[in-house]
């Protein structure tokens, strides 16, 4: 009796280790880049305010009128020598009924969306164009253009554009958009 519990312990003890001999092994492989560097954001830059003042709703309607434009510019500091290009991406709420290239005005009373009224950005100084604008972003996060960049401080141009296609309600309008910028 004690040989048949000895051999069933053994047996037991081969099988038990014949089962851990099968168990399967694998790696895990992290990677990435480590760069150079990447340009700081100007301080004094990196929260941008595009004031347009005061629009008539006259101004805004009139037949072939144009947008309204204000250049700004992203100021970008300390870019090392080992990246070559900026690429902005934007993100924000697109307005009701448009496409994704505008950007939703809202009241800053309430917050609620302005029917007729719009936000665009385009890339570089189109301030005097025309309500079309060219090279326009979309506020989805999709990566805009590269943008040449050069050793040092550099700065990245955009039109911002006030565009109403209709009577808008009168009284305090805001929109707001994100950027990210990555580099290479």
């Amino acid at each position: 009796m004690k040989r048949k519990l000895l051999s069933s312990l053994m047996l037991s003890v081969l099988l038990t280790g014949a089962v851990a001999a099968h168990a399967e092994d694998g790696t895990i492989t992290f990677g990435g880049s480590i760069k150079d560097g990447t340009c700081t954001i100007n301080a004094n830059n990196r929260d941008i305010v595009v004031n347009f003042g005061q629009v008539s709703t006259v101004q805004s309607t009139a037949p072939n009128a144009k947008s309204i434009n204000k250049k700004f510019n992203i100021t970008l500091s300390s870019c090392p020598a080992s990246i070559s290009n900026a690429i902005v991406s934007w993100a924000g709420l697109v307005a009701t009924g448009g496409d994704s290239y505008s950007l939703s005005a809202r009241t800053v009373a309430n917050g609620k969306p302005v029917s007729g009224v719009y936000w665009n950005i385009a890339e570089g100084d189109q301030e005097s164009s025309s309500t079309t604008l060219s090279n326009k972003v979309n506020f989805t996060g999709t990566p805009g253009n590269p943008q040449p960049i050069v050793e040092g401080d550099n700065n990245l141009v955009y039109t911002a554009a006030y565009v109403s296609t209709n009577t808008a309600v009168t009284g305090d309008v805001t929109g707001a958009a994100s950027y990210t910028i990555t580099y290479n």
